[in-house]
């Protein structure tokens, strides 16, 4: 007798609560079993009416448990959507319905909102701008802090004579600090 795996891979998910943090990494975990054996389980997500899913295949973390990580960069102020889906080697996947989410109805989460200003620490030159030196490099630093995570810093100057700005990318160095050469 040989034996038709006709049985598609049951997925048991515990829906994420809403107020997740802006660019914070989410994992997701879903048990998920199957008579044969699980085959490609992987989550998929968007920020709310995307037209397309990204996904990133789920890992076996212990026993039927799966897990997988939405990216911090992903989970930006406002809804995501997503589901879990699974196969087996028979390539039987869950019926609409019976797995946590579809494409067309997935689950919805909200990522709290980012509402409160970095706080910026600058370290003075050290010489008021009449007496620095045309052609020699200065070092500008500064602290940046910030409730949910500085994202990029930039460096706004006006050159002595100059009626407009410059802007320029200031690096991260060490414990929130930024520095940039003028």
């Amino acid at each position: 007798m040989v034996y038709i795996d006709r049985a598609a891979p049951a997925v048991t998910h515990r829906p994420i609560s809403n107020g997740r943090p802006t660019f914070e990494a989410l994992q997701v975990d879903a048990l998920i079993t199957d008579d044969v054996g699980v085959l490609d389980p992987a989550l998929f997500f968007r920020v709310a009416w995307s037209p397309t899913y990204d996904s990133v295949l789920m890992r076996r973390v212990f026993g039927d448990t799966y897990s997988a990580t939405i990216p911090g960069a992903r989970m930006v102020s406002g809804a995501i959507e997503y589901y879990i889906d699974a196969t087996d080697a028979a390539r039987n996947r869950p019926v609409s319905g019976q797995t946590p989410g579809t494409a067309a109805n997935p689950n919805v989460f909200l990522v709290a909102s980012d509402t409160a200003s970095p706080t910026i620490l600058h370290d003075p030159l050290g010489l008021p701008p009449d007496q620095l030196i045309d052609g020699l490099s200065v070092s500008v630093s500064a602290t940046v802090l910030d409730n949910r995570r500085v994202m990029e810093v930039h460096l706004h100057y006006a050159p002595a004579g100059s009626s407009g700005n410059i802007r320029r990318g200031m690096t991260y160095t060490l414990s929130n600090r930024y520095e940039a050469t003028i």
